[in-house]
């Protein structure tokens, strides 16, 4: 079956994956040099509600571009689809769990090559959009060790009002910001939280929260999470404070905007 977008043609292929939100295949453009993308599809059972906004995905990231966010190729209605730049590589949750095994950790030289290429992805994204679900498992990371957050499906652009929780959601529940659990409005300090918590399960190789959605709710509310140098004692303690600043629990408490910590 081909799939028309606003510029190419596509067909999808082998199946790379999935879950209830959309489902993601390998994907070819047919109407010119051959060249292979990512290409997701709402699934076909999800409720109409959640349809509309699908494509709110593809603008989201179309407006962001930098090296390390994956690039929108393209997009189309009729049937819904998005083409995005197919990445070689893994994704960093599959990284993670595969060094938690060998109980290898990253250096801190590692660490703060890894953090900053992140850090340079949510500039750019936060000038637009609030990812709102920044995770291991959105971020991809190539042979050559470049990283590139993915997944804009619940993001929220920049000055728009707030979207009811029950509508979509805020998020993964070991990533989400305090205020994720309890306020209707949210910008881009959940992302710094997110990234916190991303910066801390690569680190340390484990999360600072775990647990039921109630404990977690209450651990992101309430509990604060063990420095890393207490988990990695060889980390700094200056790269411990950078991680702790960014989970603190009140907004104002974190760092003045999300890229500060570069």
């Amino acid at each position: 079956m081909e799939y028309r977008g606003r510029q190419f043609v596509f067909e999808e292929s082998v199946r790379l994956g999935g879950g209830g939100m959309a489902e993601v295949y390998l994907g070819v453009r047919v109407d010119g040099p051959i060249e292979h993308v990512a290409f997701k599809m709402p699934s076909p059972d999800l409720h109409p509600d959640f349809r509309a906004l699908f494509l709110r995905e593809a603008e989201a990231a179309q407006r962001v571009s930098h090296p390390n966010i994956v690039k929108v190729i393209d997009w189309g209605a009729d049937p819904d689809f998005i083409a995005f730049e197919y990445i070689e590589g893994t994704t960093l949750d599959k990284v993670i769990s595969a060094r938690q095994g060998e109980q290898r950790l990253w250096t801190e030289a590692e660490l703060l090559g890894m953090f900053r290429q992140l850090v340079a992805a949510m500039e750019a994204i936060n000038e637009h959009v609030v990812h709102r679900d920044l995770k291991p498992a959105n971020v991809f990371l190539k042979e050559d060790g470049l990283l590139k957050v993915s997944d804009f499906g619940i993001s929220k652009f920049v000055g728009e009002g707030a979207r009811s929780r029950t509508f979509k959601g805020w998020g993964t529940l070991p990533y989400m910001a305090p205020e994720s659990w309890t306020e209707n409005r949210v910008d881009w300090a959940v992302d710094q939280y997110s990234l916190g918590i991303v910066f801390y399960e690569l680190a340390t190789l484990q999360r600072p929260f775990v647990g039921s959605e109630d404990e977690l709710r209450q651990q992101h509310l309430f509990q604060r999470p063990r420095r890393i140098t207490d988990l990695v004692p060889g980390l700094s303690e200056r790269l411990a404070t950078l991680v702790a600043r960014m989970l603190e629990k009140q907004v104002d408490r974190r760092f003045p905007n999300p890229w500060v910590c570069a």
